[in-house]
């Protein structure tokens, strides 16, 4: 009688077991980047409750002396938004694990600071927008659901697996994903938890999201492709890849927006302002979400250089470049054009030329933030002839009294204005000429035959003696 009893227990052991090797397969696992988060925050006396700070590289949980009020508070508080759209309504989420990465120092702070800088994880319960979001005008957060985060007094600990799973999961079953948020557990000062946003410069430090998810018979999501913050100085052009993608599409929007450009990589040129694109990838299972890419734009720097137009063989002389818009700190690059290079961050150096003939004289100024200008100019490197005696007569044959520049044993007059100025006194100090057109000079026409003084001026150098005049 037991016989028929058994055929169906032994499908039904495995039906079961078939049913869990399915079930392993249909477990998925994806890592969103947050596409848009804020710091928001107030200090007392400074008024800034009302400021936005969208754009801010930091998001922090933390409570300092005011800057304005030094009883008073600074405080700060943290808004992240992942975007849950690539995974199927109908999926269930098993696990949510959440990667802050360590912001480091900020201002005289190591990184993380205090005793007390414990945080919540809070669901967002209202809408917020990156470009608009205030301390006045903050989401509210909900105590449901919400995780404590111990605090450390590691500045640099990076936060790696942080289980947001409840939280996340009454997101994603909710009709309005508003994000999370970050706060203190008592917002007193001084306590400090410091991260970078995803508008850091190192997009391996953005905020990441690991969501696994279980679905059976589902497409796999298309995953956003990867592309680096940039930095351009000036009007440069600026070059954007993306990897990991198949076909990339670029916007000037989050959603929605204008389709700039399909391929890769993206060259954009003549920003005048930090500007934010889009990033797409397309595969045969459709469109991903889009990975933000923030190009920042950096002015030049402008620079006033100040190179001697002549400079005397084996004698040193100083080359100063003055930068015109500040910066924290520049390196300078000089390249003398005789095979000497020197990189300084001294905006003066003095160099001393070996050799006759011209040299291009020349200097790049790299600033902070990898922006460079460049200026150069040509110096007539040689020996000064200052002749003893001019014939005024008509044959031409040492009848100008002036300045003579030697290069490679040929003697020309020096044409230069700019660094030449002359005077000619008689014996008892009268001047009787004056010049500072070196390639005129001075004839002693309107002289009589005698000894005559002379005090010449070129560039950093005078000269002084005496001339003959021979009539």
């Amino acid at each position: 009688m037991m016989r028929p009893l058994f055929l169906p227990i032994l499908f039904l052991s495995l039906y079961c077991v078939d049913s869990l090797a399915q079930g392993q397969e249909c477990v998925h696992q994806v890592t969103l980047v947050s596409d848009y988060d804020a710091a928001i925050g107030y200090h007392d006396g400074g008024n800034t409750a009302d400021n936005n700070y969208g754009t801010a590289s930091q998001l922090a949980a933390y409570a300092l002396p005011s800057a304005n009020q030094p009883v008073g508070l600074n405080v700060n508080r943290a808004l992240l938004h992942f975007d849950l759209s690539s995974i199927p309504k109908d999926a269930e989420i098993t696990s949510a694990q959440l990667d802050l990465f360590a912001y480091g120092p900020l201002g005289p702070y190591p990184g993380h600071t205090g005793s007390a800088n414990n945080c919540f994880v809070e669901k967002v319960l209202a809408a917020w927008t990156e470009d608009n979001v205030t301390w006045n005008n903050q989401p509210p957060g909900s105590t449901l659901n919400r995780i404590s985060v111990t605090g450390t007094t590691n500045p640099t600990l990076n936060y790696l697996n942080v289980n947001i799973t409840a939280i996340i999961q009454d997101i994603f079953t909710s009709p309005n994903n508003y994000g999370i948020k970050l706060r203190l557990h008592a917002e007193e000062k001084t306590n400090i938890l410091i991260f970078c946003s995803e508008d850091h410069p190192d997009s391996q430090r953005h905020p990441r999201l690991k969501v696994t998810y279980e679905l059976c018979s589902v497409s796999i999501p298309v995953m956003m492709p990867i592309a680096d913050n940039q930095v351009t100085c000036g009007d440069d052009p600026v070059t954007i890849f993306a990897s990991g993608g198949e076909t990339y599409s670029w916007y000037d929007a989050q959603t929605g927006g204008n389709l700039l450009f399909v391929g890769n990589p993206f060259v954009v040129q003549d920003l005048d302002e930090s500007t934010a694109y889009y990033v797409s990838n397309t595969t045969a299972n459709g469109e991903s979400i889009r990975q933000k890419v923030m190009v920042s734009v950096y002015p030049k720097p402008e620079l006033n250089c100040d190179f001697t137009e002549l400079a005397l063989l084996r004698e040193q002389e100083s080359y100063e470049v003055t930068v015109t818009k500040e910066s924290p700190k520049y390196r300078y690059d000089f390249d003398f054009g005789d095979g000497t290079i020197y990189g300084t961050d001294r905006s003066t150096v003095t160099h001393t030329f070996l050799q006759e003939g011209d040299f291009m004289v020349s200097v790049i100024v790299t600033d902070s933030v990898g922006c460079r200008g460049e200026c150069s100019s040509l110096v007539h490197v040689g020996e000064i002839f200052i002749p003893n005696i001019i014939t005024v007569n008509e044959d031409d044959f040492n009848s100008t009294f002036t300045v003579y520049w030697k290069e490679n044993d040929i003697y020309k007059k020096y044409l230069g204005e700019d660094q030449f100025l002359m005077h000619i006194y008689n014996r008892w100090g009268r001047t009787v000429f004056t010049t500072n057109r070196a390639v005129e000079g001075w004839t002693g026409e309107n002289v009589a035959a005698g000894s005559y003084y002379y005090s010449i001026t070129l560039g950093a150098i005078k000269y002084k003696g005496m001339v003959n005049v021979i009539k």
